[in-house]
């Protein structure tokens, strides 16, 4: 874990991270933490109740408040507002460039934390009914090395259905059942990566720009590159350039 936080503090922006008085922006806060001795990602499943990408997955975070004062702000506040995870159980490690999903889309800012050791399993999490569905973790090296046995073509194994009776109560344990089927989809000129993973017997598709920032953090942090193959993000989004030659490195580095 330590060497995974080393990498990631070396590609972080440098502060000051606050905002200016107009500019509008969103963050993500893309939380760490071991799990018997293995590195995990926090993740929610938004609400079926939202208007905006409903039951999708994504990290906890939104967009900025009147009172944050900086990226930092915005996405421990969303993530406390979402979850119950105050900022006070997390230690921020790294914030990363701010990017862009097309020239003309809101800013978006990945903030690192990380959590002490096991805590991701045993932290009181309380999801905000109205937002979130569930919370659950994943290991981070899934998004590098999806096993072989598990790709598919096939998309249709990508939900968990109302009613089910395998699907659990909300919030995360150590209920981290494996990656079910992994798959690439051809959209508007980039890669859209699928990972079905299997919570407690749930089953979450983590994909698009979420599904990108776990591939990200996991190459920087974990420093190797994908097991598939993998195109530079500055092909279909804006990254800071620093940031998409770090990425391109690691994946040339093979």
């Amino acid at each position: 874990m330590d060497e995974i936080v080393e990498n990631l503090q070396a590609v972080s922006v440098k502060p000051p991270f606050k905002y200016t008085s107009i500019e509008k922006g969103a963050a993500v806060l893309v939380v760490l933490g071991e799990v018997d001795g293995v590195c995990h990602v926090l993740l929610n499943k938004r609400s079926e109740k939202l208007r905006s990408h409903p039951g999708q997955v994504c990290f906890p975070g939104g967009m900025r408040e009147e009172r944050d004062e900086s990226v930092v702000d915005t996405a421990l506040r969303e993530c406390e507002e979402e979850t119950g995870l105050s900022r006070e159980h997390v230690s921020v490690i790294s914030v990363l460039p701010t990017v862009r999903v097309y020239q003309n889309a809101l800013p978006l800012t990945p903030v690192i934390c990380t959590m002490s050791p096991n805590c991701m399993t045993t932290h009181p999490f309380t999801p905000n009914a109205d937002e979130v569905a569930d919370i659950f973790h994943v290991p981070l090296s899934t998004f590098l090395n999806p096993t072989p046995a598990s790709r598919t073509s096939d998309p249709s194994a990508n939900t968990c259905q109302s009613g089910d009776n395998s699907c659990s109560e909300n919030g995360p344990s150590s209920g981290f059942n494996g990656l079910v089927s992994y798959r690439v989809e051809k959209s508007d000129g980039f890669d859209r990566h699928h990972f079905n993973v299997k919570f407690d017997g749930k089953i979450f598709d983590v994909e698009g720009m979420t599904g990108h920032i776990c591939i990200c953090t996991a190459m920087v942090g974990l420093g190797v590159p994908p097991s598939y193959q993998y195109r530079s993000p500055s092909e279909y989004c804006v990254f800071d350039k620093s940031f998409s030659k770090t990425i391109e490195n690691i994946v040339d580095s093979v």
